[in-house]
């Protein structure tokens, strides 16, 4: 299994002094994050679109390997409602053009209101470009059924799993790229043993992205350490 393991978010003030150091510059942060961690996953691009020229200066900051989790903006998941978006789906990825290879998965958290519209899903996934992996996040729980899955298989797009509403999230393979996001504020090894097990049996690709908690930093941590010592699971290698 090939893990991306970061946070939702990385410039926090309150990792200073423990994780950040004290006097590291607000400008510094992303690059001494992306010396320990993989990936990470923005967050405010949700409140507003990214600016091309801001992910430019972020792609030279980080090494090669290291990937940008993008949440698109509310314009398309919560006021469109994913319907007539193509002009903000267009904007968006050309502002995100500068990130290159480092960009990885889109994210599309839907709101919680919106109930399953297989027509609205699938005309939404014809729309969006080649390349990075669509990630939907479906809250309605009208959506967790087989024709939903469906239709993210034949759009090679990722269900995300989340545990904030529900602790044991069921985990649906709906293409080669598993996406889980831990919202809790702590979790024991085992806990996290077992979340990585889970993703191990289904994905040979997995991105896991914890809350931006002040925990944050040493869950990634543990999460590596453990990926770094345990054995490979079902269904490919740990790495």
């Amino acid at each position: 299994m090939d893990a991306y393991i970061g946070s939702s978010g990385y410039s926090y003030d309150f990792w200073r002094g423990w994780f950040y150091p004290e006097d590291l510059p607000s400008e510094s942060m992303l690059a001494f994050y992306a010396r320990s961690f993989r990936s990470v996953e923005i967050n405010n691009t949700f409140y507003r679109m990214p600016k091309g020229d801001v992910m430019r200066r972020w792609a030279e900051c980080v090494p090669a390997s290291f990937r940008f989790v993008i949440k698109a903006s509310r314009r398309i998941t919560h006021i469109a409602r994913l319907q007539d978006v193509g002009d903000n789906v267009s904007y968006l990825f050309k502002q995100l053009e500068p990130l290159g290879d480092k960009l990885g998965p889109v994210l599309y958290q839907c709101p919680g209101n919106l109930k399953k519209d297989v027509e609205r899903l699938r005309a939404f996934l014809r729309l969006l470009p080649a390349g990075p992996v669509p990630v939907l996040e479906l809250k309605h729980a009208s959506w967790h059924d087989e024709e939903v899955y469906d239709v993210l298989r034949a759009h090679g797009a990722c269900l995300c799993a989340s545990d904030e509403d529900d602790p044991e999230p069921a985990l649906v393979r709906t293409c080669d790229h598993g996406y889980v996001r831990l919202r809790a504020e702590d979790y024991d090894d085992a806990a996290l043993g077992r979340w990585l097990a889970r993703a191990g049996e289904l994905w040979p690709t997995v991105w896991v992205f914890f809350k931006h908690e002040e925990t944050a930093p040493t869950l990634i941590e543990r999460a590596q350490a453990l990926l770094a010592t345990a054995s490979p699971a079902p269904g490919g290698d740990v790495t």
